[in-house]
């Protein structure tokens, strides 16, 4: 079960998984998701999808508000509280990191009102689970530029001997001069030795 995107940008946990006691009327005692707060530099935060899945249910309910849940391979997401009913209908295929409505309070205030906030839940077997460690374990990798993939493309079918691909250069470099590396067999494998080595050098640092 892997999560493949964050469901909103930056990650704020503003409420945990687990037991609470938020004196909110109408609030559960048992947190089964987690609160996730909005950007601040943004008018509205976005509501992702974080993996490849189908709306399996679009609903509003009065303590949830507006509800979205999603069926991935292995497990579901639930999404509540959306500002408005989501656009994606029942059936709809959804790919990872797409928009699946935008962040609000919605509910039935006389029930419950809340704050603007993502409650998100991780349910597996039917049963939540905290989604928490899952949103941890995703890497933000920066893309490649169509132009820089083009130029990395055609330099792994040239070849270019021993000295470091262009766009590595400036990693290589600052590499050179933090004193991973001495520059020698930029484009071979490294040892264990070389491994264990980068590795230790960067926890001390």
């Amino acid at each position: 079960m892997v999560f493949n995107h964050l469901p909103v940008e930056p990650l704020r946990v503003t409420s945990p998984f687990g037991p609470r006691n938020t004196g909110i009327k109408g609030a559960s005692t048992f947190h089964k998701g987690i609160d996730l707060g909005r950007d601040f530099n943004k008018a509205e935060t976005d509501i992702l999808s974080v993996a490849d899945g189908v709306v399996i249910n679009n609903y509003w309910n009065d303590y949830r508000g507006w509800v979205v849940i999603i069926q991935h391979n292995g497990f579901q997401t639930l999404s509540q509280h959306l500002k408005a009913q989501s656009s994606l209908k029942k059936g709809e295929k959804v790919k990872v990191g797409q928009q699946i409505g935008i962040m609000g309070n919605s509910s039935n205030k006389a029930k419950l009102s809340v704050a603007v906030h993502l409650h998100f839940e991780l349910i597996v077997n039917g049963v939540q689970i905290d989604p928490l460690p899952y949103l941890k374990n995703i890497k933000e990798v920066e893309d490649l530029t169509r132009e820089e993939t083009i130029a990395l493309i055609k330099e792994v079918l040239a070849g270019n001997g021993d000295t470091p691909s262009t766009w590595a250069k400036d990693t290589w470099d600052k590499a050179k001069k933090d004193d991973i590396t001495d520059g020698t067999k930029p484009q071979g494998y490294a040892t264990k030795e070389q491994v264990i080595a980068i590795v230790e050098r960067a926890n001390k640092g």
